[in-house]
C-alpha cells in the first residue's frame, strides 16, 4: 500500500468516527426529550386523578378548601353561579392543583347542585 492510500484510509476512518459521534449525539438528545415527555405525561395523569378527587370532595358545600396531596398542592372553590329563590342552586366548582416539582398548574371546572347558605336547615 502506498503512502497516499494509507492517508485515504485514515481520512475514511476519521469520517466514519465523526458520523458515528454525530449519530450518538442525536440519539442522546432524542432520549432526553423522550424522558422529559414521559415524565410530563405521568405528572398529567397524576394531576388528573388528584383533580377529580379534589373536585368530588364536599360536593354541594360553598367555600374554599386547600391542602397538599403527594407532590401536588391543591385548592377547591365552590361559588354560586345562579341565585335561586329557594331549593338547590347551581354552583361552579373549581379544583386546581400545582405540581411542587415542575410548577405546572392544572385546573378542572364543573357545576354541581348546592344549597345556598340561607336555604340550609
Amino acid at each position: 500500500m502506498s503512502k497516499s492510500e494509507e492517508g485515504f484510509a485514515a481520512v475514511d476512518a476519521m469520517v466514519a468516527l465523526a458520523i458515528l459521534a454525530g449519530t450518538f449525539a442525536v440519539g442522546a438528545s432524542a432520549l432526553g426529550s423522550a424522558r422529559r415527555i414521559a415524565a410530563a405525561a405521568a405528572e398529567m395523569g397524576a394531576a388528573d386523578a388528584t383533580l377529580r378527587l379534589v373536585a368530588d370532595q364536599q360536593p354541594g358545600t360553598l367555600g374554599d378548601s386547600s391542602g397538599r396531596s403527594g407532590r401536588f398542592q391543591w385548592r377547591a372553590q365552590t361559588v354560586l353561579s345562579e341565585m335561586v329563590a329557594s331549593g338547590p342552586a347551581i354552583c361552579r366548582r373549581t379544583a386546581a392543583v400545582t405540581s411542587t416539582r415542575s410548577g405546572r398548574r392544572y385546573e378542572l371546572n364543573t357545576y354541581v347542585f348546592c344549597l345556598p347558605p340561607e336555604a340550609k336547615p
